[in-house]
């Protein structure tokens, strides 16, 4: 009897003690299910009419938002907790943002729910290439000064730093007693010609052997390289400039004695001056002959010139090939050895100007766009990087015409049916080939292909 009256006891407390549904609680969820199904009731519609839901999502997604801001008095409880991450949950998933369908789509109620794409039409466009390398300003010619006479230095004509021109004296040297032993050459050849002139013609008479005349004739030939040699060398005690340039170094003083072949100074040649580089092996197949070459110095001065030299062989020790570029400087007012940036111009390429962010990668780990067909089917193109500006990156291998995906391409898979839209809300539509009012677009048919060569 006892054990009856205890088992009755505990269930009328447990009936008493049981947790009942509040009115309040009640309201609350017959709320949220109201604008759930209202707002499931306005996705497919706007589905079935093929425009973009995700702004429906986002508009009646307010009426669940409200719900809970006029009861949130009650948010503490565990299942609203749990009922607001679902509706959240929802919402996202509904949005086509959430996963991305590779193989079948999603359906609703027996309607395809595609995924929203944001696009842009693109047209290829000439794009100028060029290699940027670090060079420096050299001399066209350097040439070291030596004498081709001996003797002291009497007289020094220009100091270094000066601008010389083509044959002019720089440095005298003592003659010493040359002048008169030119008048002596003068002399004996003088004898010689006549003592010759008269054995020929003996010799043609038959008065004297043309043994005789032989010897004459030596004895002329001698007294003629004798005067040429001593010439000579009144002629290399000037020495004068080899050509047009500046004279940046004089290693001989007045008084200083030279010998034959001594070097003296040094003269280099600044017009035209040199620009000159180091071209990798991937670099140097790309360059042309006389290609133009622009160069910025650390002073922000501009020269402009074209490439006159392109080794042939690879330097052993760094495998870069040498280059050259000639650039005018009239008034030698550029001197040799600044830094220089080089820009060569290579042969214009058509490409596509796209936003860093339109790079995606497929699963194998290439770099490329992606873009959709006149079905709206997602199409991966592989790509090669020609130039990264502050305008975008430039990016060839790509049809001439197409429709970039700029957002949500990382949600779609090649191959996929997706729902286009413009950047200004225009949805795509298949039948219409160009569109007038996107950049970079002509009124030729955009028809992508599935493979890039």
């Amino acid at each position: 009897m006892t054990k009856k009256r205890q088992t009755t006891t505990g269930q009328a407390h447990a009936k008493k003690t049981a947790p009942k549904a509040s009115p309040k609680k009640r309201n609350v969820t017959d709320h949220l299910h109201g604008a759930l199904t209202h707002l499931q009731s306005h996705v497919q519609d706007a589905v079935a009419q093929g425009k973009k839901y995700a702004p429906i999502v986002k508009q009646h997604g307010h009426a669940v938002h409200k719900t809970l801001m006029e009861k949130r008095h009650i948010w503490q409880s565990p299942r609203f907790i749990a009922l607001s991450l679902f509706v959240l949950a929802s919402t996202w998933i509904m949005s086509g943002r959430l996963f991305s369908q590779e193989d079948t789509p999603s359906v609703l109620n027996g309607t395809e729910i595609r995924p929203s794409v944001v696009i842009k039409a693109s047209q290829a466009q000439p794009h100028a290439q060029h290699i940027i390398l670090r060079g420096q300003t050299e001399p066209s010619r350097i040439v070291p000064l030596r004498t081709l006479g001996e003797g002291h230095v009497i007289d020094v004509l220009f100091d270094k730093g000066r601008i010389v021109k083509k044959d002019d004296i720089i440095i005298q040297l003592d003659p010493e007693d040359l002048p008169e032993q030119k008048k002596e050459a003068e002399a004996f050849l003088e004898e010689a010609r006549i003592e010759y002139d008269a054995s020929a013609n003996l010799t043609v008479k038959g008065y004297r052997s043309q043994l005789n005349t032989a010897g004459a004739r030596k004895k002329f030939y001698a007294a003629t390289a004798s005067l040429s040699r001593i010439t000579y060398a009144i002629q290399h005690m000037s020495l004068r400039a080899p050509f047009d340039g500046i004279l940046i170094e004089r290693h001989a003083e007045l008084g200083s004695y030279l010998k034959k072949g001594d070097q003296a100074g040094t003269i280099v040649d600044l017009d035209p001056l040199l620009l000159t580089a180091e071209v990798s092996e991937d670099d140097i197949l790309r360059l042309q002959e006389q290609g133009d070459v622009t160069a910025t110095l650390a002073n922000g001065t501009t020269l402009k010139g074209a490439l006159r030299y392109t080794s042939q062989a690879a330097n052993e020790q760094t495998r870069t090939f040498r280059i050259e570029a000639e650039v005018d400087n009239p008034q030698h007012t550029i001197p040799a050895g600044l830094s220089a940036e080089m820009y060569i111009a290579l042969d214009a390429v058509m490409a596509h100007n796209v936003k860093h962010s339109a790079l995606t990668i497929n699963d194998e780990g290439v770099i490329g766009v992606k873009a959709i067909d006149d079905t709206e089917t997602i199409v991966f193109y592989p790509v090669t990087l020609i130039a990264d500006t502050q305008e975008g990156l430039w990016l060839s291998g790509l049809p001439d015409t197409l429709h970039i995906v700029t957002r949500g391409q990382d949600f779609v898979n090649d191959g996929q049916h997706v729902q286009a839209f413009f950047e200004d809300d225009r949805p795509f539509v298949a039948s219409s080939h160009h569109e007038p009012h996107a950049d970079n677009v002509d009124s030729q048919p955009l028809t992508p292909e599935h493979s890039v060569q």
